[in-house]
């Protein structure tokens, strides 16, 4: 004997609330990344010095490689 159904198989009450849930947290994970990129961003203005200008940055390239002394 086979039991009525009263709601279709392919839509569950319990999988659409999962799914609801999951969607939710998402959006929730992804609002809190942004945030922290903002802050993160915010406080790196702030803090960073000026930009190093094209002449220091040829002085860096011209350097001689490091002389690294022998650890024994």
């Amino acid at each position: 004997m086979i039991l009525p159904q009263s709601d279709p198989p392919s839509t569950s009450t319990p999988t659409v609330i999962a799914v609801v849930i999951m969607i939710i947290v998402v959006v929730l994970i992804f609002l809190f990344h942004c945030t922290l990129v903002y802050l993160g961003k915010k406080e790196q203005r702030k803090v960073r010095p000026p930009a190093p200008t094209v002449v220091r940055v040829e002085k860096a390239w011209n350097m001689p490689p490091p002389q690294y002394a022998a650890v024994y």
